[in-house]
């Protein structure tokens, strides 16, 4: 751990990978309860790999509570380091984004899209999330969420071209996914 501080409720710690692997993602906490994650294959650090000497940021909300440490980490070759839980901890959260993008990519290329609002699209996700929730009321699904937020943009304009960036995005987080070590 290089540098930790309070900003607006939120602990921001910065870490350095002092191994020669880059890092995809790497867990960090201060107690079981209170931690967070930055892995770039879903979107931290705009997609690039902490290099070794390099260093990475991770918010969490702040729960008043002791030094930050490095729970887990998983690098490029596939190799992991830390507790088995804490890794399993970063690979769930691939998982989970992992198995809901074929339902978001079903959605985004059902017929009624072109026939549709961007605003009655993002109407469709904002239902799946919300069954969701019903059963599970902690869950937050990232990628029903991100479609909807995305496509809530475009208000009342048709919903092709969001839908396609949606696509698109979708595919290549697909493919980076299925090709991510250790495999999912």
């Amino acid at each position: 751990m290089v540098s930790q501080h309070v900003a607006g409720g939120q602990l921001a710690v910065e870490v350095r990978n002092e191994f020669e692997v880059p890092a995809t993602a790497v867990l960090v906490g201060t107690s079981d309860t209170a931690f967070g994650s930055a892995d770039v294959l879903l979107g931290a650090r705009e997609g690039r790999a902490v290099g070794a000497g390099q260093i990475a940021e991770v918010k969490f909300a702040n729960s008043g509570g002791g030094e930050a440490r490095v729970l887990a980490g998983v690098f490029e070759d596939g190799s992991t380091e830390g507790e088995a839980q804490w890794v399993n901890q970063l690979l769930a959260a691939r998982q989970q984004v992992y198995s809901q993008l074929p339902m978001a990519l079903s959605l985004l290329r059902n017929g009624n899209v072109q026939n549709s609002s961007a605003a009655t699209v993002a109407y469709w996700f904002h239902q799946w999330q919300d069954r969701w929730m019903a059963a599970d009321p902690t869950r937050t699904m990232a990628v029903p969420l991100t479609a909807e937020m995305y496509l809530e943009r475009a208000g009342d304009k048709p919903a092709t071209a969001p839908a396609e960036d949606l696509i698109k995005l979708f595919e290549g987080l697909s493919a980076k996914l299925a090709a991510s070590k250790p495999s999912l």
